[in-house]
């Protein structure tokens, strides 16, 4: 019992918290296929003003990827290309909705 008072008492409940208007996240993703083992870092970035996320994909390639309701944009600064996708409906984002 005191432990959950502890864990209660000062803790603000969800429905008092601000609206959640940007968030930033670290990533680091390892794949292991055929023993062996591809890791991938970055950040992720949500802004809900925009209802946009934004993957900076630092390893192993460097790579931006925005997306925007039904539009993905990708985009490799190295090679200085950018390919644009248009979906018939919201393209959705499970990782970061599971955060908001």
């Amino acid at each position: 019992m005191l432990i959950t008072l502890l864990l209660t008492s000062g803790c603000a409940h969800a429905s008092d918290a601000a609206p959640l208007k940007t968030l930033s996240i670290d990533f680091r993703r390892e794949v292991v296929e055929n023993d062996k083992t591809e890791v991938s870092t970055g950040t992720v970035h949500y802004d809900a003003a925009d209802a946009r996320v934004v993957v900076e994909v630092k390893a192993p390639i460097k790579q931006i990827m925005v997306v925007k309701d039904n539009v993905l944009e990708i985009y490799y600064p190295v090679e200085n290309r950018a390919f644009r996708f248009i979906a018939k409906a919201r393209i959705p984002f499970p990782f970061v909705e599971s955060l908001l």
